[in-house]
This record gives C-alpha cells, sequence and structure tokens, in this order.
C-alpha cells in the first residue's frame, strides 16, 4: 500500500481492516485444522486396518516373535533415552559410551 494512500486513511479504517484480515487469516487456520484433524483420524483407521491385515497374514509363532524384539527394544530405548540421559546428568564422568552398547547385550 502507498504511504500516501496509508497516510490519509483515517485510523479507524485502517483498524477495521486489520481486523477484518486477522479474522480471515483465524479463519484460515481453523479450517486447515478442521482438515487436517479429518485427516489424522482418516490415518488412524488405515492404520489399524493394515495393522489388523499385518497380523492375520503373520503366523502365531511370528507374532511372539516379534512381540520379544519389540519388548527388547523397547527395554534398549528406554536406556538410551531415558536411564542414560539421567546417568549422564547425575554424574557424566562415570557414563561411558560402552555402557549403550552394554544395554543392548542385556536386552
Amino acid at each position: 500500500m502507498d504511504t500516501n494512500v496509508r497516510k490519509t486513511k483515517p485510523n479507524k479504517l485502517r483498524a477495521k481492516e486489520h481486523r477484518e484480515r486477522k479474522k480471515e487469516f483465524i479463519d484460515k487456520l481453523h479450517a486447515k485444522v478442521k482438515t487436517l484433524e479429518t485427516q489424522v483420524i482418516q490415518l488412524k483407521i488405515e492404520n489399524k486396518q493394515l495393522n489388523d491385515i499385518l497380523k492375520s497374514a503373520i503366523s502365531p509363532k511370528t507374532q511372539d516373535v516379534l512381540e520379544e524384539k519389540k519388548s527388547s527394544l523397547e527395554k534398549a530405548e528406554n536406556y538410551a533415552y531415558v536411564e542414560l540421559p539421567k546417568s549422564l546428568k547425575e554424574n557424566p564422568k562415570q557414563v561411558r559410551f560402552t555402557m549403550l552398547d552394554q544395554a543392548f547385550e542385556q536386552t
């Protein structure tokens, strides 16, 4: 907007235009949020369907093996992301890089 035109507009009019632009912007954001929420719901449904298909496609023995692997992976992740950082904060001199390797060996 040209500075001369801007100066000639009364402040009330500029404020009104600003409020209108702000309202349009917020309305667009609300619409986008609604769209994204719908998309999340659809993706969760699709994910559940695909997991069900996957579970029915593999044998029960394979499912048990996968659960065991998942459990050991969760333990290792817990150590790497929770326990190790705690130890590092509490006493950084005692933490060694091999501690992470040891965590994977324990699981």
